[in-house]
Order: structure tokens, then C-alpha cells, then sequence
């Protein structure tokens, strides 16, 4: 027996579940189908399931790459802009010590200007310089070698003050040269920067594209997991009876202020209209419609409203996608599935006083829970949302929940939708009803 076990395992591990997934998929979608064939639907199973766990741990790593790379590009950003700012500041420095030099060649030309003036002065008429004159005027030696020291102190004071400048115009010259020497090397870097950060924001697009490719064959993985006993539950629902009258409430409640007259009038249930899900409420009163409440304010659906208690109905066979408490907006709430001809139909039934129970299927005329004004209600009522998934089929729309949990499927609360692959219906329009009508 241990050997012929080892046989089977070696011939299990040998299957090619990638090179013949359809078949498989096809082979294990039933239960009856995969009962018969248990041990090669069980490591289908695992292999989707070990699929499904791959593409999750990829997308954590990926996740944890993605944040790195988004953290080094904004340190690239930093260093840049740091880049930027000293490029600015080594231009402001440059654009100065252009101005002094323009400032220091008008201060040499004027003391030239100066000089030459001065010499002038002293030039005597002719060809005699005045100079030889002023001396020989002198009364004595000791005059004239102070005249001498006088004219020699002159000339000395204006050919230091020439060299000077001279040595500032070149020191001015020379830092001018070194700020453009680092400028240009500024530039270098921020060429080599922003070069980093280019390949560093390829990279981050590389990982979301990655990350959206893994999260898109995990999804694929997970509904065909799913599919593999969903296939069930479509058959289970086309096989479901139909009742002839619908379920009483098990324990009777007190009834608020009746908002309408003959509530004591016997539940008998509405006739099922040929390809439509039946009204919910068998006998209410329409206080609102969509998509306005009258007076004002969005209204994403239909209000049916009658005494806390009166049973709430499932308007066909379906699977309950959620049932359970909203604290801020529809109270007491059930969220299913139901499927006619080659579309899906979603509902949403909110403010129940109380749920009937928990189901994972349920048949048409079933009670799903009892009208009340739970959450974000002002009198009892039963809030009523539909959604139309075109050509989906029940599987689709179930295991689009699953992924997501989004009970709106991508439409929002306050959106309509352009109807091509769902679209949210106005109920009254959809059951042929009219505002405050009493039926």
C-alpha cells in the first residue's frame, strides 16, 4: 500500500497543472466531479493555492522594493534641489564679482585719470619740467631734499595705490574663475543626479507594474479557487423550490406608528414576474425613490416603508455576498447576488430591525430580516439598492466581491454609472413604482 501511495504521489508530481489548467479547472469546478476525481483535484487545489501564495509574497517584496526605491528618489530629490540651490547661489556670487571687477576697473581708471592730471599740473610749459623748477626754487639743501622726499612720496603712494587695485581686479579675476570652476562642476552633478533619479523613477514604475501584474494573477488565482465550489452553489440556486408563501417572522415584534392603514392585512406573496426579481416588501409605501429624496439630497435607491417587523424577502435565488451591521449608514444590512438569464443582479436592503439568521444561499420569498430604522433611518423602512452586472455570470460577481469586498463594485455611493458592464438601476423605475405609491 505505502507503494503504490509512492507511485501515485510520484505520478501526482509529475502533472503539468500549467500546461493543462482549463481541464483541470473544468474537471475540479464541481463537487460530484471532484469527490471522483479527490486526489488530483486536491493537489489542483494546493498548486492554485501555492500560486495564490507566490503572487502575495511577490507583492510583498515587491511592496517593500517599491518604498525603498520611493524612499532613495526622495533623497535624490533633496540632493538635487540641494544642487539647485548652490548652483543659484554660486550664479548670485558670480554675478557680484562681476560687478566688482566692472567697479575696481572704474576706480583704477579714474586714479589713472587722476595721475595723469596731476602730471600733467606739473609739466612746465615748454620742454622744462616744472618738477626741476619747484626744486630749484628750494632755499637751501635741506629744502630741497624735502621737496624731494615730498614729490618722491607722491609718486610712491600713487603707484601703491595702482598696485593695489590691480591686485584686487586679480583676485576678483581668479575667484570669478574658481566660482564658474564650481559651478560647472555643480552642473556635472546635477546632470549625474538627475540621471539617478531618472533610473530610480524607471525602477519605481518597474515594481507598481509588477506589483499590478501580481495582484491581477493573484486575483485570477483566488477565483478559480473559488470557482472550484461556487459552481455548487449556481446549481444549488437552479435547483432551489420555490415556496408558495413566504416565511412568517419566528417571534413577533411591536409594531411603531403604522404609516399606512390595513397593516394587519395577511402576507400573501406578490407573483413572481416572468425574468424579474420580485419586490421585497410585499406591502409598503414608496417614501422615497432615486436618485433625490424629495426636497433634496442624493438617493442611490428606493425606500419601502410599513411597521418594524414586516418581513423582508429575498426577491429571488441568490448568494449572500454580506449580512451584518453598518453603525453610520444602513443599519442592520444584507448584501446578495441573483442571477437572470446572462446578467447578475446585486442588492442592498438596509435599516432591518433584525437579520432572519445567516445564510450562504438563499431561495426567492425567503425571509432575510425584518423592516426597521437601524442606522441612519428616521422611521422604519426598507432601503433598496440595485445593481445590473451585464453578461457576468454569478461565479464572476461573486469572486469580484471576494477580491474587493466593495458592495458597490467599483461604482460608489453617490454615482450612477455609465452602464456598460454594471450599472446601479433606479428600483422604482426597475418594479414599476411611483413616489408615495401605496401598494
Amino acid at each position: 500500500f505505502l507503494i503504490v501511495s509512492l507511485l501515485n504521489f510520484k505520478v501526482l508530481a509529475k502533472i503539468n497543472f500549467k500546461a493543462n489548467q482549463a481541464y483541470y479547472q473544468n474537471l475540479c469546478a464541481k463537487k460530484s466531479s471532484f469527490n471522483a476525481n479527490k486526489q488530483v483535484c486536491t493537489e489542483y487545489q494546493n498548486y492554485l493555492d501555492s500560486l495564490t501564495k507566490n503572487s502575495k509574497t511577490n507583492i510583498d517584496t515587491y511592496e517593500k522594493q517599491l518604498a525603498e526605491t520611493k524612499n532613495d528618489i526622495s533623497k535624490m530629490a533633496q540632493i538635487i534641489n540641494n544642487i539647485n540651490t548652490s548652483i543659484k547661489g554660486k550664479e548670485n556670487s558670480i554675478l557680484i564679482n562681476k560687478k566688482n571687477i566692472v567697479q575696481t576697473k572704474k576706480e583704477i581708471n579714474n586714479l589713472e585719470k587722476e595721475l595723469m592730471d596731476r602730471l600733467v599740473m606739473m609739466q612746465s610749459f615748454g620742454n622744462d619740467n616744472f618738477t626741476i623748477d619747484f626744486l630749484m626754487t628750494s632755499n637751501s639743501i635741506d629744502d630741497f631734499l624735502t621737496k624731494m622726499d615730498g614729490v618722491n612720496a607722491i609718486n610712491a603712494a600713487n603707484e601703491e595705490i595702482i598696485s593695489d587695485l590691480n591686485d584686487q581686479e586679480n583676485k576678483l579675476v581668479k575667484a570669478k574663475k574658481q566660482l564658474v570652476n564650481e559651478e560647472k562642476q555643480l552642473r556635472e552633478s546635477q546632470v549625474l543626479y538627475k540621471t539617478s533619479l531618472k533610473q530610480y523613477q524607471n525602477q519605481e514604475a518597474d515594481y507598481m507594474a509588477r506589483i499590478a501584474q501580481e495582484r491581477k494573477a493573484k486575483a485570477l488565482f483566488n477565483s478559480q479557487l473559488n470557482n472550484l465550489n461556487i459552481k455548487d452553489l449556481e446549481d444549488e440556486l437552479n435547483n432551489a423550490p420555490q415556496p408558495s408563501k413566504p416565511s412568517k417572522p419566528s417571534k413577533p415584534t411591536t409594531p411603531d406608528k403604522p404609516n399606512q392603514e390595513d397593516n394587519n392585512k395577511p402576507e400573501e406573496p406578490k407573483p413572481p414576474v416572468s425574468g424579474t426579481l420580485d419586490i421585497p416588501v410585499y406591502h409598503a409605501t414608496v417614501t422615497a425613490t432615486a436618485w433625490y429624496y424629495y426636497g433634496g439630497g442624493w438617493h442611490p435607491g428606493i425606500d419601502l416603508a410599513n411597521n418594524t417587523g414586516t418581513p423582508v424577502h429575498a426577491p429571488g435565488n441568490g448568494v449572500v455576498l454580506y449580512s451584518g451591521w453598518d453603525a453610520y449608514g444602513y443599519g442592520n444590512y444584507v448584501v446578495a447576488a441573483f442571477q437572470l438569464g446572462s446578467d447578475t443582479y446585486t442588492m442592498i436592503f438596509g435599516h432591518m430591525s433584525q437579520l432572519a439568521g445567516s445564510f450562504s444561499t438563499i431561495s426567492r420569498g425567503q425571509v432575510i430580516g425584518y423592516m426597521g430604522s437601524t442606522g441612519n433611518s428616521t422611521g422604519p423602512h426598507t432601503h433598496v439598492e440595485i445593481f445590473k452586472h451585464k453578461n457576468k455570470s454569478l461565479s464572476q460577481v461573486v469572486n469580484t466581491y471576494r477580491n474587493n469586498y466593495d458592495i458597490y463594485f467599483g461604482l460608489g455611493y453617490n454615482s450612477i454609472g455609465n452602464c456598460n458592464s454594471i450599472c446601479r438601476l433606479a428600483p422604482q423605475d426597475y418594479w414599476g413604482l411611483s413616489y408615495y405609491q401605496r401598494y
